[in-house]
């Protein structure tokens, strides 16, 4: 159960302290799309979000890393952010983390990947050794896949809860 045991949790992305990220070695941020930067329904990115991005890419480089099947919707908001993007990554297997590590040569314990699922985004980057971040999904708005998914994440956290006393709403660094 310890590869699905997030390393930081957070309430989302501008919660997360990216100087203690920084200090911690960490050279590059993956994200995930859909409810991690951006809600599932929207194409349209919050001010706040755009200017967290401009900020970030002065410390670190970054990548999003999407099993997202809409293109136009990864290419338009990666365009806007002024960041490369790897879509239908098949996360949790390693291909597109491996892309990621071959492109930038990064190793993956000074990556950090940011997402809202802990079969893909915490699974995938626990398994390969990159500081795994787990924050709260952006809208309750979901693919179909991704709702059943959640309900087998349902059962994650109860072991969670029982091993590492994890909690939604308990956040930590």
């Amino acid at each position: 159960m310890s590869l699905f045991y997030p390393n930081i949790y957070q309430k989302n992305i501008l919660s997360i302290d990216y100087k203690k990220l920084k200090e911690k070695g960490i050279m590059l941020l993956i994200y995930d799309l859909d409810n991690t930067i951006i809600s599932y329904e929207t194409n349209i990115l919050d001010k706040e979000i755009i200017d967290l991005f401009k900020e970030l890419k002065k410390s670190f480089q970054i990548v999003v890393l999407s099993n997202t099947t809409n293109s136009n919707k990864i290419k338009n908001i990666c365009n806007t952010l002024n960041i490369e993007y790897i879509k239908f990554a098949c996360k949790p297997f390693f291909l597109g983390f491996y892309k990621i590590k071959r492109k930038y040569n990064v190793s993956y314990n000074k990556m950090c990947m940011i997402g809202d699922q802990f079969l893909t985004d915490i699974y995938g980057s626990n398994k390969l050794g990159l500081t795994s971040c787990l924050i709260d999904k952006i809208s309750n708005v979901e693919g179909n896949y991704t709702k059943f998914k959640r309900k087998i994440e349902k059962r994650i956290i109860k072991s969670l809860y029982k091993k590492y006393n994890f909690e939604r709403g308990k956040y930590y660094d």
